[in-house]
């Protein structure tokens, strides 16, 4: 036999039987059995299967065995986080004994499963506190409430948290001896606050706090250029400082320097008011109340 360029030289018949039987289809519930456990302080939640049940198809002879599947999750020894692992399932029958079925055949992969572990802690509740010159934490009298509060969440999230931290809050804002400032009390996401407060009040003072003026000679320029004289027309500023009594005297003019920077004015000339920096004794201890300049000529080149 030839055909164009295919040619069949012999030819032979052969006969096959072929069984065609009807599968069955059924769901099955997917269990899942803990070994391991939570450690003291700590609680767990309801196990998470990514799927509830197995649809398996087979022979109806042979589904008809299958009552139920399980995955076995190890959750691990005095566990204080979140579990989550991937596992592989069997398949029981009703008196709960492993099937070893090659018939039957699952539609789901590896099941993953998640325990989530609790830990309830007591918070402690903060201020980012801002300090500056005249203005410190150690000088002033201060007090959060409530102080703490109770909250509890997944363990994964509140094992590394001692405290909550209210907001940040400048202390040049103090002026008074007394004064207070509400804010929200915001636990983290999926946590619960059991305290039941919302809000928490920052009582703060500056019950020592003495405001002096005082006037310095003390005045001079930087970064001026060198080939050309500035001239310094403010020759004494009164400043208004303050700080607590105790480290306010003995404080006089002298302790008080005033800088004024010329690095923008390189290649000006006339005459200006420049904005000046003010710095009492170590720059430390001592604040500075508003904002200060000076006048100087400058010279053309």
């Amino acid at each position: 036999f030839n055909s164009g360029n295919t040619s069949v030289e012999e030819q032979s018949l052969y006969m096959a039987t072929v069984n065609i039987c009807e599968l069955s289809h059924k769901e099955v519930e997917l269990r899942c059995e803990l070994t391991g456990n939570v450690a003291e302080g700590y609680s767990a939640g309801k196990v998470q299967l990514s799927q509830t049940s197995i649809a398996v198809r087979g022979q109806e002879e042979e589904i008809a065995k299958v009552s139920y599947a399980k995955v076995i999750f190890d959750i691990g020894k005095n566990t204080k986080e979140t579990v989550t692992a991937d596992l592989d399932y069997q398949f029981y029958d009703e008196d709960g004994q492993v099937l070893n079925l090659s018939g039957i055949h699952a539609e789901a992969g590896q099941i993953q499963a998640t325990l989530p572990v609790y830990v309830t802690k007591e918070l402690k509740l903060t201020v980012d506190f801002k300090e500056a010159p005249g203005a410190q934490l150690a000088d002033m009298i201060w007090a959060i409430k409530p102080e703490s509060v109770v909250v509890s969440g997944d363990a994964s999230v509140l094992n590394d948290m001692d405290s909550i931290v209210l907001d940040s809050f400048d202390l040049l804002s103090v002026t008074t001896e007394s004064t207070s400032h509400s804010y929200a009390i915001l636990v983290p996401d999926g946590c619960e606050n059991l305290s039941g407060v919302t809000r928490a009040t920052l009582e703060i003072g500056y019950p020592d706090k003495t405001v002096a003026d005082v006037t310095t000679h003390n005045i001079r320029v930087e970064n001026a250029s060198a080939s050309r004289n500035v001239e310094l027309l403010t020759q004494e500023l009164s400043v208004r400082i303050f700080g607590t009594a105790a480290e306010m005297e003995g404080i006089t003019g002298e302790d008080v320097a005033v800088v004024a920077d010329l690095s923008d004015y390189a290649v000006a000339s006339g005459t200006y008011m420049i904005p000046a920096q003010v710095r009492v004794g170590d720059g430390k201890t001592i604040g500075v109340s508003g904002t200060y300049q000076v006048q100087v000529r400058i010279p053309e080149f």
